[in-house]
């Protein structure tokens, strides 16, 4: 069956909606649709966290800290004389967990080794943008996955001018044995580079600089997946997974201002 069959066409790509489904969309749908799908149709773009070499650099420091709670960050900026008019409708653009969270919670299934969680609470806001009645620029929410590992994850529009990137991500995994921080896109006021890593554990602080270090294997596990019909990059059932769960928190998200 054809996505059309399931979905109404919009009249613009809503790019902003990264769970690839509108919030009108009961979230026990993804399942049949899913069957409809070639195997590369590229619902996998929550990928973007794997291009990032400080994001690559956990198979290596893996062993160093048992990892049980993560925290996210994922701020943006929202310069929003550049966004289409749908960006602002919430029919279309899904609300700000949909869209924006969805990356949060795929890295929190991918760092915590999960195939399901559940969302234990959730909150959306309009706090600084009333001309756009339906945005939502603030939402945060927890999750408890099925091996017992837990996230909080925040998302924002209120990345500043002054700010030298789009948003200043960083990704927090605590363990019984140390953490690891990392700083994706920038050190803010220090490095001009992004991609670092700080490992802490019982014997060490270390600081790894890994801008350039690692290069972007995502992309070229996707492609072969596309060739060869694997799943190397990312399963179908990971990223339908965070798709769901984006659902299911935004409709539970509270509504806080």
């Amino acid at each position: 069956m054809p996505m059309s069959g399931w979905l109404p066409p919009l009249p613009s790509r809503p790019i902003g909606l990264r769970s690839g489904l509108r919030l009108c969309e009961p979230a026990n749908i993804i399942s049949p649709i899913k069957r409809h799908l070639p195997s590369c149709s590229n619902w996998r773009t929550h990928g973007q966290l794997l291009p990032r070499p400080a994001g690559n650099t956990w198979s290596i420091t893996a062993s160093a800290s048992t990892s049980n709670v993560r925290y996210l960050l994922g701020p943006h900026r929202l310069t929003a004389g550049s966004r289409p008019a749908w960006f602002f409708e919430r029919a279309k653009y899904g609300g700000i967990l949909c869209d924006i969270g969805s990356h949060q919670i795929e890295q929190f299934l991918f760092f915590a080794g999960a195939s399901d969680a559940t969302v234990a609470s959730a909150r959306i806001a309009n706090y600084g943008h009333k001309e756009y009645p339906e945005f939502e620029d603030f939402g945060d929410a927890t999750l408890i996955a099925d091996n017992g590992a837990t996230s909080y994850f925040r998302v924002d529009w209120f990345t500043p001018d002054g700010l030298r990137t789009w948003g200043d991500g960083r990704t927090v995994l605590l363990g019984t044995e140390g953490y690891i921080e990392m700083r994706k896109y920038c050190d803010v006021a220090r490095a001009a580079e992004g991609d670092h890593l700080f490992l802490v554990n019982g014997a060490t602080e270390t600081h790894f600089a890994l801008h350039g270090q690692f290069g972007f294997p995502f992309f070229g596990e996707l492609i072969l997946d596309c060739l060869n019909g694997t799943e190397n990059s990312m399963t179908q059932a990971h990223a339908f997974k965070a798709a769901e769960l984006c659902l299911k928190a935004q409709v539970a998200a509270k509504r806080t201002e």
